[in-house]
């Protein structure tokens, strides 16, 4: 994963310097020189609570998040010109601030590692899995400001960034497929390796260093893992329509290829009724499985490959470790809906 340049007009407000002497953006020695100072975030402002008291930073427009850290607390801030990130600090180290979007957009998280600032804007109005978020990185001692799209979330995990795109997490160059759908998010990231990926009441666990999707729970029920298998794939033409030929009553079967050499062929009954198959594939890895219908020809007296309209084509699956997956394969006048998820028993 990399970040792409833009141009953008950075405002650098102020830098404070100690003494006459030229001092780094940030002192090596990061903590406060008040231990017993505290910023806290309420109603858009930024206050701070030390010995003496608690007092206000003055700060033009809403502050809409912060991050403490290196003696000072960072913050996003929000007026009629849009974002500005910057750095508050007692310290002589000084504070800064910098221009980063002028769009409208809402803070979706605000993270800051090795004085390096991450912030995910997402636009408003836009569904909450539609991935329309973006990814702004800024460096201050450089000015200069990055940016990926688009993004669902990200975390940090050992000071490297690592995004959720699609169904996968993007870490290093690599990708790890997930299993979860819906509106994905960062639920927390354990010594600086296991990701915990949340959907609604279900939480996926990845390793970054191993690269692997290692296990999947929900609070609400337990997924069912069996010895003989690990695929379901479940085909059945919607009932009570009429499809393009006949109305779910021919006869028809599927033929199931793995990776373009294991055959495996479903029972023959009509297309309104559940056609099921169970296989048993090495778990943690991509497979490009290919579907074929084949419907009885009443004139020839056999069976034959229905016309590539009829067929659902090629679909790349991840098997993941420790569970089942499970793929609806359902066959409507419109075309092919095919779904795919954990396994979670006979349902439909």
């Amino acid at each position: 994963m990399s970040f792409q340049l833009r141009p953008v007009y950075v405002l650098f407000i102020s830098i404070l310097f100690f003494l006459s002497s030229v001092r780094p953006l940030f002192p090596l020695d990061t903590r406060p020189e008040n231990s017993g100072e505290t910023y806290i975030l309420q109603n858009g402002a930024i206050s701070l609570l030390s010995g003496a008291g608690v007092s206000e930073i003055s700060l033009n427009g809403d502050v809409t998040a912060i991050f403490t850290a290196d003696g000072g607390v960072y913050y996003v801030r929000h007026d009629d010109r849009g974002y500005t990130a910057g750095f508050y600090t007692t310290a002589p180290s000084g504070s800064f601030e910098f221009q980063v979007l002028h769009q409208p957009c809402t803070v979706e998280r605000f993270m800051v590692s090795e004085k390096i600032l991450y912030i995910l804007f997402k636009r408003p109005g836009e569904l909450p899995d539609s991935e329309s978020g973006e990814l702004v990185r800024l460096n201050p001692y450089t000015g200069g400001i990055d940016t990926v799209k688009p993004v669902a979330d990200f975390g940090l995990a050992g000071g490297t960034v690592f995004i959720i795109r699609g169904r996968e997490i993007c870490y290093n160059g690599n990708s790890i497929p997930l299993v979860l759908e819906g509106d994905l998010s960062v639920k927390a990231v354990v010594d600086e390796r296991l990701v915990l990926v949340g959907s609604d009441d279900e939480t996926e666990v990845c390793d970054l260093r191993a690269g692997r999707n290692i296990y999947q729970y929900s609070a609400t029920e337990e997924f069912p893992v069996n010895d003989e298998y690990n695929l379901v794939i479940e085909f059945m033409d919607a009932g009570g329509q009429d499809l393009s030929k006949g109305t779910g009553d021919d006869m028809v079967y599927y033929n199931i290829i793995v990776n373009g050499y294991e055959d495996v062929r479903t029972e023959i009954a009509p297309g309104r009724i559940v056609k099921i198959s169970y296989l048993q594939l090495d778990p943690g890895r991509h497979y490009l499985i290919r579907m074929e219908r084949w419907e009885l020809d009443r004139a020839r007296g056999r069976y034959v490959r229905a016309n590539n309209i009829m067929q659902p084509g090629e679909l790349k699956v991840f098997v993941p470790e420790n569970r089942g997956l499970k793929i609806l394969v359902q066959y409507e006048p419109s075309g092919y809906n095919i779904k795919q998820g954990v396994y979670r028993g006979n349902e439909k």
